[in-house]
């Protein structure tokens, strides 16, 4: 067997040390990258707002303008289930002219559908003059309502999928904050709120201003006791 001569293992064994330097540099390095987006704890649940739009449509029988009972109470349903009084936009649009009909007739449709609307506290209606591409086709001798508003979608809720009694993690039950996540997002009454607050209104200046008053005059009244107990010590009215 040919003897391997010794400056190759000289070498050979300077290289292993070499790499063995490079990993052991390198290992703990990587071991210790940080990944930003991945975290143990479960996201606690929470109601969605998205903006939709929702599209009705109104039908007249051929050469009228007025709408049927039928068609009416339709559209007060619609106008019950979304709420145009906190919408963001609503627009009217018809459809093209039936046969033997005109555009004039159709504007007419439209303005009698807005005054619905109007009737039932919508802020902004927007009547177009002729149909609009985007809200889709619409049949013709029809007006199209579409109304842009915000809308809550509830957390998937209860979650159990995983077992409460088996905490070794040490983390919050999965169903954790379920309840109070779907009661805040079925008392919403405006879901535009949890996009952008209210702007507050200027303050009543003479409200203000009497408050002020009383207090200089000496007639605010006393607090009350810091607990119900102390309520049975105040005197009582002869």
């Amino acid at each position: 067997m040919r003897a391997m001569p010794g400056g190759w293992f000289h070498h050979c064994r300077g290289r292993g040390v070499a790499v063995a330097v490079v990993l052991a540099l390198v290992l703990p390095s990587a071991g210790c990258h940080r990944v930003e987006d991945w975290s143990k704890v479960q996201p606690q649940p929470q109601p969605q707002v998205e903006l939709t739009t929702l599209r009705h449509i109104v039908g007249f029988p051929p050469a009228s303008h007025r709408l049927t009972a039928a068609e009416h109470g339709r559209l007060d349903t619609f106008i019950g289930r979304v709420q145009p009084a906190t919408a963001e936009s609503i627009i009217v649009a018809p459809g093209a002219p039936a046969p033997r009909d005109t555009w004039q007739a159709q504007r007419q449709r439209a303005e009698a559908v807005a005054a619905v609307l109007r009737r039932a506290g919508a802020p902004m209606v927007t009547v177009e003059a002729a149909a609009v591409p985007a809200l889709g086709d619409l049949p013709a001798g029809s007006v199209m309502v579409a109304v842009r508003r915000y809308l809550v979608t509830l957390p998937a809720c209860p979650n159990w999928s995983r077992n409460p009694r088996a905490t070794y993690n040490n983390q919050p039950s999965s169903n954790w904050g379920c309840a109070t996540a779907i009661n805040f997002g079925l008392m919403l009454h405006d879901p535009r709120d949890l996009v952008r607050g209210r702007d507050l209104a200027p303050a009543d200046g003479e409200h203000q201003a009497r408050a002020i008053q009383r207090y200089r005059d000496d007639e605010i009244r006393p607090l009350m006791g810091e607990s119900a107990s102390d309520m049975h010590s105040l005197p009582s009215a002869q």
